[in-house]
């Protein structure tokens, strides 16, 4: 099974392929999470909207689909 950074990493280099580095991470104690894409940061902004994840930099929006293989325990409650 793969991590949630790892999920982070493949979604958000399906959007930007041509990055030369993504990084992510989520933070266990509150739940925040990030992805930095060639050195922008891109932080969780509604963890979930139905079924979908909205990332925010600055103005800028990017929203996805909740992954097939993202873990049940992530968001729930």
């Amino acid at each position: 099974m793969m991590s949630v950074e790892q999920i982070l990493i493949r979604e958000f280099h399906l959007r930007f392929p041509n990055t030369k580095s993504i990084a992510a991470s989520v933070n266990a104690d509150d739940g925040r999470m990030s992805v930095i894409v060639d050195g922008k940061e891109w932080i969780l902004s509604v963890a979930r909207l139905g079924n979908e994840i909205v990332f925010c930099s600055g103005s800028e929006k990017i929203t996805f689909p909740l992954p097939d293989d993202w873990p049940a325990e992530v968001f729930a409650g």
